[in-house]
């Protein structure tokens, strides 16, 4: 702590000391600083725990490490309203340095790792990102508890605050930045300057765990289970005591002699103290104290403790993860990347970027292919996009598969389409829907002609069939005289 004092104190003397030059930039920025008042100077450290002593503890440590390691390993997008809504994907040099390489030392992993747990602990991430004119070169991170904050108020505008903020370097010098500057990630602020992190609001529940911790342990390293007293019915003297204590440690000391039988020597007594973990209760205690820790980072518990799990699939623990812990992550540094790093122009055309969530959702292949093929069935995604979704090549001939049986609707002309009909039906036009049931004007007259010429040939066809009948039987008469003649010339 003594190193922030010291930097909080050199700090107030700069400013005591501020060049013209200096005012003259404040005055660019607040306006007149006579009509300023300095109103706090504050770190954006912790200044009740350390980032060490909390990092001890195991459960946090864990917490910690299974929210930054998953949200880090998300991909950040890109992407641009479209002239009908709809978001497209933009290759830029920002998802680059935002998912591959942000300066010449870091990843991005390491990078978005370190920006979420000074989010978490400190409640404050601040990164500087470089500039050359509208490119963005590099991002670096900058620790929360290396930066200190100068608030201001305008005295015409009281509830207004405004600030800048001093960095203090890895070789122990200072450079004075404005918030417009840096990419400033806040948990929850009243000014937009700092807020508090875990350190400070929960300092006593860590200081809880960090003193169970170091009690086991030093139980398991000192002690001699059960703990006891030795009583001699006599005065020792410094020499015997010292001995008596040699011996026992040597030969009842740590965890690795715990449950060695007690020899005495003569005269001693052996006395168990009612101070073992169990009648005070710790493992119950360590348990509450674990529930409370995975609470406030918002954890479900069975992701630190087994034995808690209330959920009946890794899906639902999944689900409630990404919903309760992680989105309200995840959502503040969209809209501090939003803020940072989109020039104005590519605000207002609808540029944002976004963190690909789909990826924290995954459970087996069979699930991730089921979700997939039922996506592109309903017509949300094309062959090649499903395709795409599980790395795979995508093939010449692209398609979207609609069921025959579906009614296509237009939102922007409220039409329907109907394939299998073949039919487009306006709601606007009545004659549409009768025309696409069969039964408009020009359907009815259709149908009357159709219905004449179908009567006409009908008749045509029975006149035809009694003409053949009448052939028939005519042929079939002259056919009977013949007989009755050739019998009467037989006769």
């Amino acid at each position: 702590m003594g190193l922030i004092d010291e930097a909080l104190n050199s700090f107030m003397d700069n400013r005591k000391k501020r060049q013209p030059t200096e005012a003259d930039s404040l005055n660019n920025v607040y306006g007149n600083v006579n009509n300023t008042a300095i109103i706090g100077t504050s770190t954006g450290g912790s200044v009740k725990f350390t980032e060490e002593q909390a990092l001890s503890i195991s459960s946090v440590a864990a917490a910690t490490d299974l929210i930054t390691s998953t949200i880090a390993r998300l991909p950040v997008k890109l992407y641009k309203q479209g002239t009908k809504g709809e978001y497209i994907s933009v290759e830029d040099n920002r998802t680059f340095l935002l998912n591959k390489e942000p300066n010449s030392l870091m990843t991005a992993i390491s990078l978005k790792k370190r920006v979420i747990l000074d989010y978490l602990f400190h409640g404050n991430s601040y990164i500087y990102p470089e500039w050359n004119r509208n490119e963005l070169m590099a991002i670096h991170h900058i620790p929360a508890d290396r930066v200190f904050i100068q608030k201001y108020v305008d005295k015409h505008l009281p509830f207004v605050v405004k600030g800048e903020l001093e960095v203090l370097g890895a070789d122990s010098n200072r450079i004075t930045l404005l918030p417009d500057e840096l990419m400033i990630v806040l948990k929850s602020s009243k000014d937009g300057l700092q807020s508090d992190g875990i350190l400070d609001l929960n300092s006593e529940l860590l200081q809880l765990a960090l003193n169970q911790q170091e009690y086991s342990s030093s139980i398991l390293e000192n002690g001699a289970l059960p703990l006891a007293i030795l009583t001699t019915p006599s005065k020792l003297t410094d020499k015997a005591m010292q001995r008596i204590k040699e011996s026992w440690n040597r030969v009842y000391r740590g965890g690795k002699n715990a449950g060695k039988t007690v020899v005495l020597e003569d005269g001693m007594d052996y006395k168990p103290v009612s101070l073992n973990p169990n009648e005070l209760d710790l493992s119950t205690s360590k348990d509450k104290v674990l529930s409370d820790i995975a609470r406030i980072f918002g954890i479900p518990e069975s992701m630190l403790n087994a034995d808690a799990n209330k959920y009946n699939s890794n899906e639902q623990n999944n689900l409630h993860f990404l919903q309760y812990t992680l989105d309200p992550i995840i959502t503040a540094l969209e809209s501090a990347l939003n803020k940072s790093l989109l020039l104005e122009s590519e605000k207002e055309q609808g540029y944002n970027f976004q963190f690909d969530r789909d990826a924290i959702l995954a459970t087996t292949e069979a699930e991730k292919f089921a979700t997939t093929i039922q996506a592109m069935k309903g017509g949300l995604l094309s062959v090649n996009e499903a395709r795409n979704r599980h790395n795979m090549k995508e093939i010449e001939d692209d398609y979207m598969m609609w069921s025959l049986g579906n009614i296509f609707y237009d939102k922007q002309n409220s039409k329907m389409t109907i394939p299998n009909m073949g039919a487009i039906i306006d709601p606007n036009d009545p004659d549409s829907l009768a025309k696409a049931m069969g039964k408009d004007d020009s359907s009815k007259e259709q149908e009357e002609t159709d219905k004449d010429e179908n009567d006409k040939e009908k008749n045509e066809q029975q006149d035809d069939e009694q003409q053949e009948n009448d052939k028939m039987n005519d042929d079939k008469n002259k056919e009977n005289s013949n007989k009755d003649k050739d019998i009467k010339e037989d006769k």
